[in-house]
């Protein structure tokens, strides 16, 4: 299955934090675009169990400001839980990176 062009995959690598029982993987840039999209989007992945998984991708302006977010639900997972756990998601990145002011939170219909 894939999102954004992200395989939903168990991942190898270590979490980079838990939001309660949810594990958050950075998936890092998406390779498939072209080296000057790339840096204006980071990717990151919230697992539980087997069908509670969720890509958000981050999209930066040129000032390197976080200006939008995407987030793709896994058929199964609650909707409300998703955006409850995106929404965290948003929260822990806010003291990494700079949000404008327009920041806005969307949910990618699983079509």
């Amino acid at each position: 299955m894939t999102a954004f062009g992200i395989s939903l995959i168990e991942p190898t690598d270590e979490p980079i934090f838990n939001i309660h029982r949810f594990k958050v993987f950075n998936r890092g840039k998406h390779h498939l675009l072209e080296p000057g999209a790339q840096k204006h989007n980071l990717n990151y992945q919230i697992d539980g169990t087997i069908d509670e998984k969720i890509v958000v991708r981050i999209f930066f302006r040129e000032n390197q400001k976080v200006y939008r977010a995407l987030y793709y639900v896994m058929k199964g997972m609650d909707k409300e839980l998703a955006l409850l756990l995106s929404q965290a998601l948003v929260e822990r990145l806010k003291v990494r990176f700079k949000f404008s002011k327009d920041f806005q939170l969307k949910e990618i219909e699983n079509g």
